[in-house]
């Protein structure tokens, strides 16, 4: 039997990864989308193994304000999932989330992190239950 690290190197890095993690992320969109009642796109999602120290390296530019939704996997394929999105992207999809008119939220409060929150259990959801579907994992 695998380790989880073993898996999430073959998953993110293996001769079918690519393909694979593009399937889980059209699926991700359509579940979003499904949810929201608005279409969602996967097309600028990129799915990266990469060593927590360097998170602020892939977020963009140095002053690009970034919104981490974080994500601790405890069982089956255990680890850790950060969701990095451009801030006005977070709040437009809290926006969303909240039925409010686009521009309501500016700033991230309680119920704006607790939307976002819920956002990222879903996704990571999808994800996972797509990756599980796509290796006969379940």
């Amino acid at each position: 039997m695998s380790t989880p690290e073993e898996l999430w190197k073959q998953l993110v890095a293996g001769p079918q990864s690519e393909s694979m993690l593009r399937v889980a992320m059209r699926r991700v969109a359509y579940g979003l989308s499904d949810m929201m009642g608005e279409p969602i796109t996967s097309a600028s999602a990129k799915v990266k193994r990469i060593p927590i120290a360097q998170v602020s390296t892939q977020a963009g530019a140095p002053d690009a304000e970034m919104v981490g939704i974080y994500l601790r996997i405890e069982s089956g394929l255990r680890g850790q999932a950060i969701m990095m999105l451009p801030l006005n992207f977070a709040l437009n999809l809290v926006d969303l989330v909240m039925e409010t008119p686009r521009g309501t939220s500016t700033s991230l409060g309680v119920m704006e992190r607790s939307a976002l929150a819920e956002v990222g259990n879903l996704t990571f959801s999808y994800f996972l239950n797509a990756l599980a579907s796509l290796t006969d994992d379940t």
